[in-house]
């Protein structure tokens, strides 16, 4: 018989009483079985996630890249084709055109 207190008068009760006896206040110890069974399953979730934690493999730190020099930092700048006319694609019933 475990005694525990009511949430309302708190006066010492059954823990499974069904009201209290002193305010006739209905399932009086009903807030700290839900309290003690959420921080239960907080604490297994938080042990859980730590056990994953622990079991992951290790990260691989990746190593700085090397600095770059002058020379890298140049843009290059793409060759055009020259301007003229659209020639047509041999294979459209055309002839090609001459060289």
């Amino acid at each position: 018989m475990t005694l525990t207190r009511c949430r309302r008068c708190r006066q010492p009760i059954l823990h499974d009483a069904r009201c209290c006896p002193h305010c006739a206040v209905a399932r009086p110890s009903r807030r700290r079985r839900r309290a003690r069974t959420l921080l239960a399953g907080l604490l297994a979730a938080a042990a859980g996630f730590a056990g994953y934690l622990y079991a992951a493999p290790p990260r691989v730190a990746r190593e700085a890249p090397p600095p770059a020099s002058s020379a890298a930092n140049v843009t290059t700048i793409p060759k055009t084709v020259p301007s003229g006319p659209p020639r047509p694609h041999p294979r459209e019933g055309q002839a090609s055109p001459p060289r």
